[in-house]
């Protein structure tokens, strides 16, 4: 039941923004054949990708757990991430993440065609499935900073959106990291999918920025290990390169669809 309610948020916050940045731009395109391509690229691929990753990431992440929740678990936490502090300020950048996650779809749109959105949408269906195997093969916990018990010792507004986070998400299911996984495809997707040169460093230098807060949010806020931070990055540098570098790429943009993106 949780899976559908969280579906339909998805749906509903997808066609919101599509339908705004239909309304925005596809009165710039002269023909309806450029306006069907318009509303594939920013609506059809976006809206199926989410909802994708939506249901894929209840299914990998809490599906797993009715398989493992009576077997040993293992611990990748080393000294060096018991020597890291607890910053409960980081949660506003381990939140973000989900808006980063809802606009993905979007902003690879925007900077590449539907060829990259499909190839997105393959890569984190390859991540959903190795992802699974590894949580079932190898379960491992990274336990929280605070207890319920502790959370009255904590009382700043920071501490309290930790405290609902921690509430909310359970401490199993570590490596690879998914929080740190969907913020690096998108930007390894971008390097590997366009040539060198100063438009590839501004398109991907905004998720870079994000994917280095987040991917710290995720450390000092006691929710991942280093392990799991650093096999999640190469997991899906290794998964996007693969998805760029095979498969026929499409031709280029129609020059006035580009200029209305």
């Amino acid at each position: 039941m949780q899976i559908i309610t969280t579906v339909e948020m998805v749906i509903i916050a997808v066609t919101f923004i599509s339908l705004i940045a239909y309304r925005l731009f596809s009165r710039k395109l002269s023909t309806p054949a450029l306006k069907h391509e318009f509303s594939m690229r920013y609506l059809l691929w976006p809206a199926i990708t989410l909802v994708v990753v939506d249901v894929g990431e209840s299914l990998t992440y809490n599906g797993t757990r009715a398989f493992t929740e009576n077997v040993p678990h293992h611990n990748f936490g080393t000294p060096l991430d018991a020597a890291l502090p607890l910053i409960p300020f980081f949660i506003i950048f381990y939140l973000m993440a989900y808006l980063v996650i809802l606009f993905a779809p979007f902003y690879l749109s925007w900077v590449g065609n539907i060829w990259l959105v499909q190839r997105y949408l393959a890569s984190v269906v390859v991540l959903f499935v190795i992802s699974s195997i590894i949580y079932l093969t190898l379960p491992n916990d990274v336990p929280h900073a605070w207890t319920p018990e502790q959370y009255a010792q904590h009382t700043g507004p920071f501490d309290r959106l930790l405290e609902f986070m921690y509430d909310s998400d359970a401490a199993s299911n570590g490596l690879p990291s998914l929080h740190n996984a969907h913020i690096w495809l998108p930007f390894f997707l971008i390097v590997f999918s366009m040539a060198k040169g100063r438009q590839r460093l501004l398109r991907a230098l905004p998720v870079a920025i994000l994917g280095v807060l987040i991917s710290l949010s995720t450390l000092f806020c006691k929710e991942h290990y280093l392990a799991d931070v650093f096999f999640s990055i190469a997991l899906v540098a290794l998964i996007a390169w693969c998805a760029t570098h095979f498969g026929k790429r499409p031709a280029r943009v129609h020059s006035e669809l580009k200029r209305a993106a």
